[in-house]
Formats: C-alpha cells, sequence, structure tokens
C-alpha cells in the first residue's frame, strides 16, 4: 500500500519544496524577511526670504508628503512616513510658516519634527481631523522665549523661533504654563477665534489662537508652586467658533478677571458664581475675583424675576457668554 503511493508523495513534495536547484529546497512557505532600512533623518534648510513648509500624510502609503514653497496642487516631495526618526526643518531667514495638516492622521513620528524658525516673524499652523479624539498639548519652553512643544493626537513636535501658534479644527485644545507665576491674557483677534498670549515666570510665550474648537483648557496648574497667577479674559468674550466649553485650572493664589459685562447675561451668573465658590472653597476668604474692565458700559440689568436664559447659539454663531471654569 505505502509502495503504491510512495511516488505520488514525492511528486507532491517535489512540488511543494524542492526548486530543483542543487538540491535546496523552497522557502515558498518560509520566505526570509526582507533586510529592514534603518530609520533616516531628513533635514531641510529654507532660504533667506519667507519660505513656506505644508505637511501632510498620504492615507494609503503612509508616506510624509511636503511641499516647500510650492502650491498644493502641485505633486509634493514623499518620503517614507516608516522609516524616518528624525525631521528637522530650520527655516533661516524670513517670516516663514510651518503648516501640519492632521486630516488624514499624524505624518510623523513622536518627537521626530523639530522646527527652528530662524529670525522673522515664524508662523506654525495645526489643522486637525475634527474628530472627538483629536487634540492640542501646547506647552512653552520653561525660561526661553519663543519655544516649546506641541503635541497633537499622540505625537510630540518641538520648536524654538517660533512667534506665533494657530490651531483649528480640534476637538480640544490644552495650554499648559511652564513656570509658577503667570500673567495671561485671553482675547478675541476676530469673530471666530481667541488668542491666549502672557508670559510665565516673567518670560513670554508665543501667543496661541484657536478656532472651531470644542473645548479649550487653560492649565496654569501643572506647574504651580506658591506663586500668584493673573488670568484676564477681555470685554469680547469667548468667540472661537464651535467653542462649547472653556476650563480654567489653577493652582494656589489664582486671580481671574472676568468681563464686567459677563455677570449680566443669565450663564455669566452661574458661571461666575460657581468659579467664585468653588475657587473661595481651595484658595480660602482671601481670594478676590476682579472683573476687567470694559470699553462700553454693559445694559442696565432686566427688572427682579424678568430675566430669561439665552435663545439657543445657532451654527457658527460666536459663544460670547459663556465660561466654564473648573478649580
Amino acid at each position: 500500500m505505502l509502495d503504491a503511493i510512495a511516488p505520488t508523495i514525492n511528486s507532491i513534495r517535489t512540488a511543494l519544496f524542492d526548486d530543483g536547484r542543487s538540491n535546496r529546497k523552497a522557502r515558498r512557505f518560509a520566505e526570509s524577511l526582507e533586510p529592514r532600512l534603518l530609520l533616516s533623518a531628513v533635514t531641510l534648510q529654507g532660504g533667506n526670504g519667507s519660505d513656506t513648509f505644508y505637511i501632510r500624510r498620504d492615507p494609503e502609503t503612509d508616506d510624509i508628503l511636503l511641499w516647500q514653497n510650492t502650491a498644493l496642487e502641485e505633486n509634493p516631495t514623499r518620503y517614507p512616513g516608516h522609516d524616518i526618526d528624525s525631521f528637522e526643518i530650520n527655516a533661516g531667514d524670513g517670516d516663514d510658516t510651518l503648516t501640519l495638516d492632521n486630516s488624514d492622521g499624524d505624518p510623523l513620528r513622536s518627537d521626530a519634527l523639530i522646527f527652528n524658525g530662524g529670525t522673522g516673524e515664524d508662523t506654525l499652523v495645526f489643522t486637525g481631523p475634527s474628530t472627538l479624539a483629536s487634540r492640542t498639548v501646547y506647552t512653552p519652553a520653561q525660561n526661553q522665549t519663543n519655544a516649546g512643544s506641541m503635541r497633537t493626537g499622540f505625537k510630540l513636535m518641538t520648536f524654538t523661533g517660533v512667534d506665533a501658534i494657530s490651531t483649528l479644527n480640534f476637538n480640544s485644545g490644552t495650554l499648559i504654563s511652564p513656570g509658577a507665576t503667570d500673567s495671561i491674557a485671553i482675547d478675541s483677534p476676530s469673530a471666530t477665534e481667541n488668542t491666549v498670549s502672557g508670559q510665565s515666570d516673567a518670560v513670554a510665550f508665543p501667543p496661541l489662537t484657536f478656532s472651531f474648537i470644542s473645548q479649550f483648557t487653560l492649565d496654569t496648574a501643572s506647574n504651580e508652586t506658591s506663586a500668584n497667577d493673573s488670568i484676564t479674559i477681555s470685554s469680547d468674550g469667548m468667540t472661537a467658533s464651535d467653542l462649547d466649553v472653556l476650563k480654567i485650572q489653577n493652582g494656589q493664589g489664582i486671580q481671574i478677571q472676568i468681563p464686567y459685562w459677563l455677570i449680566f447675561s443669565f450663564a455669566g451668573v452661574i458661571s461666575c458664581y460657581l468659579a467664585l465658590r468653588r475657587t473661595k472653597k481651595a484658595q480660602g476668604p482671601g481670594f478676590h475675583l476682579a472683573t476687567a474692565a470694559t470699553t462700553s458700559a454693559p445694559p442696565p440689568p432686566s427688572a427682579p424675576n424678568a430675566e430669561k436664559p439665552p435663545k439657543p447659539r445657532q451654527p457658527n454663531q460666536p459663544h460670547t457668554n459663556l465660561l466654564n471654569s473648573e478649580f
């Protein structure tokens, strides 16, 4: 019986495993992996004028796409996304702009992207995918102007020589002050944006402008000790598009300045009361809640029991009377 089926078995074995070359066995089912490329570094150099760098991920190939001083309609330069462990941009002279487009996912590894702005007025722009998990965390460098780090999702990048930062189309954003003593202002440069600027331990940090974001957190507590902080919200209020929640996380001895007109709104009364109540509980009876000066006098309050809640906000209507502070 075995002798009868042996030729058939040998034929099958030969077809599968014998490649007919010097009696070597074919590796059809145990092919070794191709040699892996070592992780490499990319360094880009800007010119003497104003340069633009636009980086995005190719969702089909995971390649890093770069447009340097070219329109987005042009073909980009491609880099293998999985094989780049350092992507450094030295922008040089001029007013340079780096845009990191996260709409198709994070283009680079964490800690890979380094931007050195050089001289001139240099700007970082971060755009997001508008998903529930999308976020930015901006931490200015301690005791160093025009420097810091930005985390988009779970990927971190660092920068120097930057004068302004903007984020849009993220679900949430956070600014963490690096020092113990903070003097921070929030104003509204346009009807759809808010800008956070100021100093931490007497060192100015690049201002952050944000819009099209659901929640923004100003964290002055993570690096707090026992110093005093000052946070001022301008009379323009919170106008960033799609903003639903503003959180202010404080340490010890904070002074929050809220626009005077905000107290006359229904939401403002509740928010100011909660802010005062929570902060007094944390800081003791000596806490003082100040109000920022306004350019024009607020309208007189309505008669008792006549005030009504504000009407529901229409789509894309700025949030001008919203402050939800958590302590």
